[in-house]
């Protein structure tokens, strides 16, 4: 069984204005049906941007009820993710505008850069 993570955003997609509430959820390729939830906060969102791996386990997750298998049931797709890292599918209007949301007017990055690569 693959297993893909997405990043779902509700809200005023088609203008992307406003705040915006968001969830991770990890869905079960074989029968396109939400398996887990996290709730998409800036630690969340940072962690499905840089290092996939690191959201196995040791997160709060969301209670995921028959109503909310559907992956549509949690928002406008932002990103899509496999496994491995990846990225399958993204809408860059929404996926900006929630960056610009969650990190940049607070004052952080949505990457970490290593040292090696000159980003102080």
């Amino acid at each position: 069984m693959e297993i893909r993570a997405e990043w779902r955003t509700t809200g005023d997609t088609e203008n992307a204005i406003g705040d915006m509430e968001n969830a991770i959820v990890f869905i079960d390729d074989d029968s396109n049906t939400v398996r887990r939830a996290i709730a998409g906060d800036q630690k969340a969102l940072g962690a499905f941007l840089n290092d996939l791996l690191s959201m196995e386990s040791g997160w709060e997750e969301i209670q995921v009820s028959d109503s909310q298998r559907d992956p549509a049931s949690w928002g406008h797709l932002v990103m899509a993710r496999a496994n491995t890292g990846e990225v399958l599918e993204m809408d860059p209007v929404i996926f900006w505008h929630n960056i610009a949301i969650q990190f940049r007017m607070k004052g952080t990055d949505a990457w970490v850069r290593s040292k090696a690569s000159g980003a102080a």
